[in-house]
């Protein structure tokens, strides 16, 4: 659904991330369990954090999830 309505949403996607938010905190409070808006929402801030221009400082530093794979791996070993 989002990847259908993307170009209309493009320009918006930090108001859009901040919404998905505040609706996952409602809902979530609402149903004490899990629904497909849980996901929907999820989602929905996950492309908006990934899209928004405020998160640009985190590539610089390289890719993270090799970061996390390095980190991770010995101490699954180990566990």
């Amino acid at each position: 659904m989002l990847e259908i309505s993307w170009p209309r949403i493009r320009d918006h996607i930090t108001a859009l991330g901040a919404a998905a938010i505040v609706l996952l905190v409602i809902v979530r409070s609402v149903f004490p369990f899990e629904t497909l808006i849980h996901a929907f929402a999820l989602a929905t801030v996950v492309v908006a954090a990934g899209q928004s221009r405020t998160m640009a400082w985190f590539s610089r530093g390289g890719d993270a999830s090799y970061g996390t794979y390095i980190f991770a791996w010995p101490v699954q070993q180990f566990c």
